[in-house]
């Protein structure tokens, strides 16, 4: 009887003694926990590593070093195309980084150039960009001098895009050659009135120190096909001049002689480029509508014909 009640009494010292313990240091070990149940539900991702918008993406989680280490190409054309561009994966002007995976030749032997929501950060000279959506770039590793340049493309519909069919050379910028220029703003079909369509070419040269622009404005509509269907976009490139067509119509020549004198220095060649871009007031609703109707940027076509004919 006495051990029992021995037994009792140590074991109501025990629990006074840890009663009392906890009233003690509860609120320490409360907050302990939650901190460390904090902590464990947060999205820790080592830096450069994918930041995937939805399960569907998880095939992108790869860091963007190991993506680029190596040079991605296909065949198309007759030619070989590379998904990089000149300056890295992503420009400090541009709201977007390019990934080589959104490039890719469909079922109908188009190349088509998509655009994903897929937020990086990209370390660029000391500082971190944020970049939101993914998107393509691809161009020739072949380059050339001289001749015409000939694409057949479908504009991506969608407000705020940025589309692009144009030349440009590794060796010295400018000069660039912009054949079309789609600037689709608030109308996914890129019109801009009654009469006239978004859309552009331009050419950029150094004169006097200080860099050119020249565009075409006021496309016509007539000259543009239908958004599901295709249009040809054409560059003539010679010694005098750079003329532009769309369809069969010449929507402007362009012989500038600052123009005419850095096209023709020796040695510069180009590459012919297809690129996605958005505009930088491109946000979610602009995304909506461009992924619910499922008409990226298509080319169906590229022909490089030299000058002069032989």
């Amino acid at each position: 009887m006495i051990n029992s009640i021995q037994k009792s009494v140590s074991f109501f010292c025990v629990l006074l003694r840890f009663l009392l313990f906890c009233n003690k240091y509860m609120n320490r070990i409360g907050l302990l926990i939650l901190f460390m149940l904090w902590t464990a539900a947060l999205p820790w991702k080592s830096y450069g590593q994918s930041e995937p918008v939805n399960a569907a993406d998880s095939s992108k989680q790869e860091s963007i070093m190991e993506k680029w280490h190596g040079i991605v190409t296909f065949q198309w054309q007759g030619l070989t195309w590379i998904g990089r561009p000149q300056w890295g994966i992503t420009h400090p002007k541009r709201p977007v980084w390019y990934d080589s995976e959104m490039v890719f030749v469909d079922d109908s032997n188009c190349v088509v150039v998509e655009l994903y929501e897929n937020r990086r950060e990209i370390k660029h000279s000391n500082t971190i960009l944020i970049r939101r959506w993914e998107t393509g770039y691809c161009r020739s590793v072949e380059e050339f001098k001289y001749g015409t340049f000939e694409w057949e493309a479908r504009m991506p519909y969608g407000t705020n895009l940025w589309p692009a069919l144009w030349l440009a050379s590794d060796s010295a910028w400018p000069p660039e050659i912009d054949c079309v220029e789609g600037w689709s703003n608030n109308n996914p079909k890129y019109n801009k009135g009654l009469f006239f369509k978004n859309m552009r070419p331009t050419m950029h040269w150094m004169e006097n120190g200080v860099l050119r622009s020249e565009p075409r404005y006021n496309i016509r509509r007539s000259w543009i096909n239908k958004m599901d269907e295709y249009t040809t976009y054409k560059v003539v490139w010679t010694p005098e001049y750079v003329d532009i067509f769309y369809g069969d119509h010449l929507v402007k020549r362009f012989d500038n002689p600052y123009l005419l004198e850095q096209l023709n220095q020796p040695g510069l060649k180009m590459h012919p480029i297809m690129s996605m871009n958005v505009q930088p007031r491109f946000d979610d609703k602009d995304y909506k509508t461009y992924r619910e109707a499922q008409k990226p940027f298509s080319i169906k076509s590229f022909k490089y014909s030299p000058w002069p004919e032989p």
